[in-house]
């Protein structure tokens, strides 16, 4: 069928077949289908619908229709244009997932049919459209379509427009998007790992898609991350480096904030800025429990912290802001990812942690030693890791288009070490100091042959690997990992009922055995003060323990406005509901009940408390 130019101009002459265009681009659709999304009678529809027929741009199958070749290829070409055109007024731009560039307004319009139908409101999408701009503001002029619809959806489920139902449809539809768990396990079938998670001996938190897990961003490096924020896939988390208190880094922060809402955020800070950065750090803590950034504070030694500064710690912590004090480079970020912060620009790649009482029961049923399974889980770890590496390649590119410094990162991990030593050594804790003992020892010494068989091969690949027993919860899993020591992952040392004063020990050993110390102690404390904290650093430093988290124990949070306050207050003190929930940290970052694993809170409440031996270093 030969069509002429003047026919498709004079289809495309209506406003209203654009727009059909538009909807039948990604997939076919009925005419009912189309009639309700864009708000139109059947019969003018069907009038319009056959105008494009009859100029090649769509066709019927059965009762379905779609965009011909040659519709798809006008459709470009009119976007384009119509891009062209949105660019000379400086409207800004979204970036689609197939490269496309296509005008807020109109993405907007779309977004809104594809929420709403035909209820969509010029009122609504004037307030979404103010929710991008928030993001504009940072000076992008593009910005990726998966960014844009984070920050419209999130908005729209906190003000309970949509429900969570609702916003995975809107999601899959638009992105396209399918199980991450499955593109995983796709990934794992490329390695020698992929029985070992099978088998549930190991498990691992990865970006499937680009290989970009985190990306750590030094304060005067931050163009760089306005730069990966504009491509058209976003890695899982960002921490952002602060050595000095200077412009840059207010702006930092400034960035920092406009994402925190919808990506996980990590601030790592110098001691000696946090006083200057006080007011900028407000901002970011004034929204609810969901977007609070995990903060580090890097301290090189406990006199460094003024006291307007533990002031200012101190209230954060008593409004539910992860707090994390460490005493060297290597440190956690909120998604549990080892990272050593420094002054060049970090690529990680995720995390592989093997899981210890998996290993050993395994072993026990093939009749080998655990050390055996351990060689054979080696390369698995690297076929991983150098998969990453490759799929994270182009992101890499990117930033060092600049002449950035950039190291790549990997993180593995041992979990349920205790757990796994009382099975192999079938002992009784009656000797507790000889128990202690020999259990860091062993820890000690299972980690350094997990070392000993990746660190070298991964140097030749230019990849930095650091060795720890904390470790993401994320795993591809069909399933959570089994057992107590899969819930509590920041430290070896997890038996219940042990005092704060054993579980210090404990941690105290381990930290002057290992550098940097791999695990992280847990401060639970019911009531937070300056004084108090202080003493905390003091006491801790004096014990070389260099990785400590504090935690404020009975918090409570409003499920209507995001207000966090003591669990003694039968009511939000802001807007005096009764929906209520107990907070709890999970990991290193604090979320609601509701949102946690069942018997993860009983758990968690059931951790030992550091009350009472912090009560009796201030008594003496």
């Amino acid at each position: 069928m030969e069509v002429s130019v003047n026919e498709v101009f004079r289809a495309l002459a209506s406003p209203l077949r654009l727009k059909v265009l538009r909807t039948l681009y990604n997939e076919r659709k009925r005419a009912s289908e189309i009639a309700h999304l864009l708000g139109a009678s059947s019969e003018q529809l069907m009038y319009h619908l056959k105008q494009l027929k009859k100029a090649g741009l769509v066709e019927q199958i059965d009762e379905f229709y779609t965009l011909t070749d040659l519709g798809r290829r006008v459709y470009d070409l009119a976007a384009e244009l119509e891009v062209s055109l949105k660019l000379a007024e400086h409207e800004p731009l979204i970036l689609d997932g197939k490269g496309s560039s296509v005008p807020l307004r109109l993405y907007l319009q779309a977004l809104h049919f594809g929420v709403y139908g035909s209820s969509a409101h010029s009122r609504i999408v004037s307030r979404l459209e103010s929710y991008v701009e928030e993001i504009f503001g940072m000076g992008a002029s593009i910005v990726p379509e998966v960014l844009a619809l984070l920050i419209l959806l999130s908005q729209l489920f906190k003000e309970g427009v949509i429900d969570a139902g609702r916003i995975e449809e809107v999601l899959v539809r638009r992105l396209r998007s399918r199980c991450k768990s499955s593109r995983a396990l796709e990934l794992l079938s490329s390695t020698r790992l992929y029985d070992f998670v099978v088998l549930k001996l190991a498990s691992v938190h990865i970006n499937p898609d680009s290989g970009l897990s985190l990306i750590y961003v030094p304060a005067q490096h931050i163009e760089y991350l306005r730069t990966l924020l504009r491509s058209d896939i976003l890695m899982d988390e960002v921490m952002l480096g602060i050595s000095d208190s200077g412009q840059r880094a207010s702006e930092a922060l400034n960035t920092l904030l406009a994402i925190s809402r919808f990506l996980r955020t990590s601030i790592a800070l110098h001691a000696e800025v946090l006083e200057g950065l006080i007011p900028e750090l407000e901002k970011i803590l004034e929204g609810s429990v969901h977007t609070h950034p995990l903060l580090v504070i890097r301290v090189r030694g406990s006199n460094e912290l003024t006291t307007t500064a533990l002031r200012f710690l101190t209230r954060a912590i008593n409004r539910g802001v992860p707090v994390l004090f460490s005493f060297q480079e290597l440190v956690p970020s909120a998604g549990m990812l080892a990272i050593e912060v420094g002054e060049d620009i970090t690529v990680h790649l995720g995390a592989c942690t093997v899981l210890v009482p998996g290993l050993v029961a395994k072993s026990r049923t093939l009749g080998r030693e655990p050390g055996d399974l351990l060689r054979g889980l080696a390369p698995g770890i690297l076929d991983l890791f150098k998969l990453s590496k490759r799929r994270a390649s182009l992101w890499v590119s990117l930033v060092t288009a600049g002449s950035t410094g950039v190291s790549l990162n990997a993180h593995i991990s041992l979990a349920g070490v205790e757990d796994a030593y009382v099975a192999v050594h079938k002992i009784r804790r009656k000797d507790e100091q000889f128990y202690a003992h020999q259990l860091v020892e062993w820890a000690q010494d299972i980690l350094g042959k997990l070392e000993e068989l990746t660190r070298e091969e991964l140097a030749r690949e230019e990849v930095h690997a650091s060795y720890t027993f904390f470790s993401p919860r994320e795993t591809i899993a069909p399933e959570k990992s089994a057992g107590r020591w899969g819930v509590n992952n920041i430290s070896p040392f997890i038996l219940a009922k042990r005092s704060f004063e054993e579980i210090i020990a404990l941690e105290s050993s381990l930290h002057m055995a290992v550098n940097p110390a791999p695990s992280i102690l847990e401060v639970r404390l019911r009531e937070v003060s300056a004084v108090q904290l202080e003493l905390t650093l003091r006491s801790l430093e004096k014990l070389g323990v260099k990785l400590f988290t504090v935690t404020k124990t009975n918090l409570a949070y409003c499920t209507d406005c995001g207000e966090i306050f003591g669990r003694e207050l039968p009511r939000c003190p802001r807007c005096q509901s009764v929906k209520t929930d107990h907070l709890i940290r999970a990991d290193l970052v604090y979320a609601p009940s509701a949102d946690l694993l069942p018997g993860y809170f009983e758990e968690a409440e059931a951790r030992c408390s550091a009350d009472r031996y912090f009560a009796s270093e201030i008594g003496s």
